[in-house]
């Protein structure tokens, strides 16, 4: 997740264009490491897995109250990062599926819309952050949008 000044440089140079966002529906992208970095938390796990950034890991820390997550809906904008040479901030606005199985939203400076999906017994919703040739993956913490894990 590049800034806004790296992203127009590589719009600029021509190096790709808009592209949807992906999920992680098959749930072969869930790392159980990377959801306990992020557990309790609103705080986002990201690796870069494709683009000029990869291989790279970092996480960004939100501005997100979980008490405030616990409809199902939060906003929250992140206040710094990890890995400044991997990541940097977005703000975004999510909401939970009724079954508690997908999250779905956007980052709103891009702006992107976003989705992340997890199975039952997964802590973290895992969803791509794609922009520009950039392929970040993405976990977010179930718990804190009220959601149960099944054991």
């Amino acid at each position: 997740m590049r800034s806004y000044i790296q992203s127009i440089a590589v719009s600029v140079l021509g190096l790709g264009l808009l592209t949807a966002c992906g999920d992680s529906s098959d749930g072969t992208e869930y790392s159980a490491a990377s959801c306990s970095m992020v557990t309790g938390t609103l705080n986002i796990h990201w690796e870069a897995v494709g683009g000029p950034s990869a291989p790279c890991v970092g996480i960004e820390t939100t501005d997100g109250v979980v008490a405030d997550a616990q409809d199902g809906t939060a906003a929250f904008t992140g206040v710094s990062v990890s890995n400044a040479s991997c990541i940097s901030t977005a703000a975004y606005e999510f909401q939970v599926s009724q079954d508690g199985l997908s999250l779905n939203g956007s980052d709103t400076q891009v702006p992107l819309p976003l989705t992340f999906t997890r199975s039952a017994d997964e802590a973290c919703f895992v969803g791509h952050w794609v922009f520009r040739g950039e392929d970040y993956v993405g976990h977010i913490a179930a718990e804190p949008f009220g959601v149960a894990v099944s054991p």
